[in-house]
């Protein structure tokens, strides 16, 4: 889409007295120009295969992350939406961010054979259209590249086609899934299925889980820094839908971050619940579905993707968490992945990632797309 037809669009809307012309409509959204101009399809969407389009997108600005924490982040989904609209869109165009149910994803942490450290990342749900974010706020902030699901935005798998939708875009650094900043940290979100929701009232400032990736990755210097960024927040879940979340540095240190109280039979209202940091003990640690605070089920109780969990523990267990480089570390996705373990079946994953915390690159890969070297998507963070 070309410069003139957005900022046509701009104006026409109106902001006061002051956006009557194009030209002051590029003025008051200079940033936000520069990102939806930057946002390009990658690959189409394709229905037979069940992939949802993918495209890329350069956010130009500070997008206002750091207004939103000074403001005391919010407490519910709808003052977040708020908050971006005025901030982003200056109230012109509504938007609606909610986190859907992401039943699935598997992570782990490794390093290959260089001493490189990995972090391997699946992300399961329905069919959607992804777009690969690349953020540089400045202002002390570390740069990052991360993953949104634009159905989070109320997108369609066939991508933001339409001009309203391409705008949408500039949001996307609020709905960060996972992602790796210029520091060498990743971090990923799961579905953890517990039988309540989180929401802390501790009269904290409050974050959920994706605005929790973007405050890892625009801040943290490494693991111990992101746990103490996240321990000054409520943390709340959203969409209906509980998360814990995985996060990773250089160093080779790793840690689950959960939120629970007492044991899963009674952990039931998320007011009251604090969060459990759980680090690694060995040279690497994984992630799926289910809490892994020791003892919070009983025995017998399901565990969502524990068959993920052990597939993964063998794998890394065998080889101590040792693999010889980034395509063996696709290949222990590869195993835990939807089609491949499950068949085609309601749920796919949707991309694969792989982030070298070393040397700050990542390779992705849409919707089991690995063997087919043209699906590859080379990623780096240049400082």
């Amino acid at each position: 889409m070309e410069t003139r037809q957005i900022v046509k669009a701009l104006a026409a809307v109106g902001v006061g007295a002051l956006a009557g012309t194009a030209g002051a409509a590029a003025v008051l959204y200079h940033n936000q120009l520069r990102s939806v101009l930057s946002l390009k399809k990658i690959y189409q969407e394709n229905p037979v295969h069940r992939d949802g389009a993918i495209y890329s997108i350069r956010i130009y600005g500070d997008y206002g992350f750091d207004r939103y924490l000074a403001q005391g982040g919010s407490a519910t989904d709808e003052e977040l939406n708020r908050f971006v609209e005025g901030h982003l869109t200056k109230g012109l165009f509504h938007l609606n961010i909610r986190t859907k149910a992401v039943a699935g994803c598997s992570s782990f942490t490794a390093r290959n054979l260089m001493g490189e450290r990995l972090y391997a990342r699946n992300y399961d749900l329905r069919e959607s259209a992804t777009c690969i974010v690349r953020t540089n706020p400045g202002h002390g902030r570390h740069s990052a590249i991360s993953t949104v699901d634009l159905k989070f935005l109320g997108i369609s798998a066939k991508g933001p086609t339409r001009l309203a939708d391409r705008i949408k875009c500039a949001a996307a650094p609020y709905i960060a899934l996972d992602g790796m900043n210029d520091a060498g940290v990743a971090c990923a979100i799961h579905m953890s299925h517990q039988r309540g929701h989180t929401h802390q009232k501790t009269g904290k400032p409050g974050l959920n889980a994706t605005t929790l990736v973007r405050l890892i990755l625009d801040y943290a210097d490494d693991v111990d820094h992101a746990v103490e960024l996240v321990k000054q927040y409520d943390y709340r879940d959203s969409g209906k839908t509980s998360f814990h979340l995985i996060v990773a540095d250089k160093s080779g240190k790793s840690a689950v971050l959960e939120w629970v109280k007492g044991k899963n039979s009674t952990d039931l209202t998320g007011a009251g619940r604090e969060l459990v940091v759980t680090y690694n003990e060995k040279n690497y640690q994984y992630l799926t579905n289910f809490v892994i605070v020791p003892d919070y089920y009983q025995p017998g109780e399901e565990k969502e993707g524990f068959d993920r969990y052990q597939i993964i523990e063998e794998k890394l267990d065998k080889s101590e968490g040792v693999l010889i480089d980034e395509q063996e570390a696709m290949e222990v996705l590869k195993s835990v992945a939807k089609r491949h373990l499950y068949g085609d079946g309601e749920k796919i994953t949707l991309y694969s990632i792989v982030y070298n915390l070393t040397n700050l690159t990542a390779v992705w890969i849409g919707n089991e797309h690995y063997q087919q070297d043209d699906r590859v998507v080379k990623l780096a963070i240049r400082r």
